[in-house]
């Protein structure tokens, strides 16, 4: 089982790419990082600023980065 986390996890690709991830025999979704915390398909959704905790809490082996151009250069 690969773990994934989405960031950009609440915005409509995001939200894609998370519905995708969760149908997928292979693959399950770990949590989600967006400007705004929430849920994902039951998965935690925690605030760009707490991203850098949830990924050392999680141990993902893949980050799919759907957030705008300026957010994944200051991340």
């Amino acid at each position: 089982m690969t773990n994934v986390v989405v960031c950009g996890a609440l915005g409509r690709m995001g939200t894609t790419i998370g519905r995708l991830v969760n149908e997928a025999p292979d693959l399950t979704l770990v949590g989600g990082v967006d400007v705004r915390a929430g849920d994902l398909f039951g998965t935690r959704v925690v605030e760009a600023a707490r991203m850098d905790a949830l990924l050392k809490e999680l141990k993902p082996d893949v980050v799919i980065d759907f957030t705008v151009a300026n957010a994944a250069v200051e991340n």
